[in-house]
Formats: structure tokens, sequence, C-alpha cells
């Protein structure tokens, strides 16, 4: 079903510089601030130029990685809420925020799909980022190296070294013909899914902490539905309305979450933004054998909204 699906990732290493570093606690945003920005200024070619109007809007990476559109507005109301982004930033949660010189720190960057063939503009453009400076009061740390890592194993592989600035494009892809082996040796009885990250999703217009199957579902299926369509150039052909109707039937057993909030700067909105979610976890049982494809390739590209933020990252236990 996700045979298509392609996947890479990738750790980011730092280090600290002797004015030591300082960094909220939703280390993402600090992350992501300034990165289009810096990102723009590395591929655009017509800088004085809106997008929207650009020669060049449909061969440069920066409109297709951060203003992904379909060529029919109409197509979007009709099939799809939104278009994600081909990427995720995904920070380590430890609840550290103060660093000492020397010191060293990671995440993690995930790209899909046709997002893959820029993996060095997101190099280039985090080791200007870091150069410029990052976190609270915008302190300069360096970008040691970049590892390509396998999604299923403890391998990886230094793709570029900070030092010898060399940059090589060995491809880590994760391919979706994985998850077929997978499917196989997964006990579809029960499940419980734990929400890493904030999850966050709308049940009947509204964000909600209610974690019934059916809603993770909804939301899971949008997300692999449109990454697939707009990244991948694959229509998911399933029968949407009567998987809906079998999550419905699956049976919650337990939810132990809580509402977390988060909030980040948009310096292009001018404004504050909440990303609020639930994280813990739920059981779950029923007939899951149906929904085993989703769960197992939600876990790779998260399962909510803000995903791009490492937002909705899932962990499923069968048993």
């Amino acid at each position: 079903m996700f045979e298509e699906l392609r996947v890479a990732k990738y750790r980011f290493t730092l280090q600290v510089g002797e004015r030591g570093l300082e960094l909220p606690s939703f280390k993402t945003a600090a992350l992501r601030g300034g990165f289009g920005q810096v990102f723009k200024s590395l591929v655009c070619t017509h800088p004085a130029v809106e997008c929207e109007v650009c020669p060049k809007r449909n061969t440069c990476a920066f409109p297709y990685i951060f203003m992904t559109r379909s060529s029919s507005e109409a197509e979007i109301q009709r099939k799809f809420e939104s278009i994600p982004r081909p990427y995720i930033l995904r920070e380590h949660v430890d609840g550290k925020t103060r660093y000492k010189p020397g010191e060293t720190l990671s995440f993690h960057l995930l790209l899909m799909g046709e997002a893959i063939k820029y993996f060095p503009y997101f190099v280039y453009t985090f080791d200007r980022l870091t150069e410029s400076g990052i976190g609270i009061g915008r302190t300069p740390v360096k970008l040691l190296n970049v590892e390509g890592l396998e999604i299923h194993s403890n391998l990886s592989y230094v793709l570029f070294d900070g030092t010898t600035r060399r940059l090589s494009n060995k491809s880590v892809t994760f391919t979706g013909e994985t998850l077929t082996e997978k499917i196989k040796m997964v006990d579809s009885g029960q499940v419980t899914i734990h929400f890493e990250t904030p999850f966050r999703t709308k049940w009947q217009g509204r964000f909600t902490n209610k974690a019934d199957f059916h809603i993770v579902f909804r939301s899971l299926m949008r997300r692999l539905s449109s990454l697939l369509y707009f990244h991948h150039g694959v229509s998911l052909n399933i029968d949407f309305t009567d998987l809906v109707k079998k999550a419905e039937a699956v049976e919650i057993i337990t939810q132990d979450t809580k509402w977390v909030d988060l909030d980040r700067y948009s310096s292009r909105q001018d404004s504050k933004m909440s990303l609020g979610g639930y994280i813990g976890q739920a059981t779950y049982k029923g007939d899951l054998e149906p929904f085993v494809p989703f769960l197992l390739a939600g876990e790779l590209v998260h399962a909510s909204k803000q995903a791009v933020f490492g937002l909705g990252q899932i962990r499923c236990v069968w048993w």
C-alpha cells in the first residue's frame, strides 16, 4: 500500500561555542527560526520577485519546500485539508535548555519524497544558520557533522564534516517496500500508541484532547494521503469511508494523556503561535489489521498537524 513512500533520516550534531547556549524548552522552534530566510537566500535567483509570479516558480527549491501548492486550488479543497511540508525537524526531548561551552547537542531531520534530492540545501542552510546564531540571544554554534541514519538499524554514515566541509550525498533512503515485511510480523490484537510529542488534531472543527482511535486514524490518513500525493506523485486509492467506519468500531481501553502547550514566534506573521497537543498513551483493541500499514508508516512520518516542528510523533507497541 505504501510501496512508493520514501523517507530519509539525518542527524545534525552541533557544538556549543565559548559563549555557551540557551535554548527554549521547545528546541525545534529555535532551530526553525530563520531557517526559511536562510534557505531562500541560498537558492533564490530572483530575490526582488515574489515567489507567486517568479519565472522559476516551478523549478526553485524554496517554494516547493515551504510553499507547496497544487496546480488546482479546487483540487485541494476537494481532496485535502492542507498540504504538508515534506520535511520534519525532530528534537531530542530531554528538558535541557542550557549548554556549556564545548557541549554537543543533536537533532534529526527527515525528508520525504522529492524533498530528498534537496538534502545538500538543508545542510548548507543549517551550517549558515548555526554560524550566525540560534537560540536565546542568537548565539553562534558549530555544525560538527551530519550523518545519514538507517531508519530500522543503528547504522550511520557521515555525510558532511564541518571541518573538511566535504559533503556526500550517499543514499540512506527508506522505502515503503520495507514496511511490507514488517507488517507480517505484527500481532494486531491490541496496540498501545505512545504520543511521544504533542498530537495536534481537530475533531468537529476544534482541537481536541480525545484519543479515540478513529480520530487518530483520520489525522494519520489525511497526512499520509497528502504526503503521497504532493511529494511522491501517488494517489492512495482506498475506500476511506469504509476504513473510517472500521476505525470507529475499534475500542479505546485506556487513555493516559495530558495536554501540553507549546508556543513559537513567527517572524513571517509577526505573532506568537500556539502549537499545543496531547502527549501520553492510549491502548486500543478490535479489528486492527486494516490499520497496521498506516500506523507503521505513521511512526516514520508522524501523524498530526504541525509535524514539520516534530509534533505528532507516535510509537506503536503491539500485543
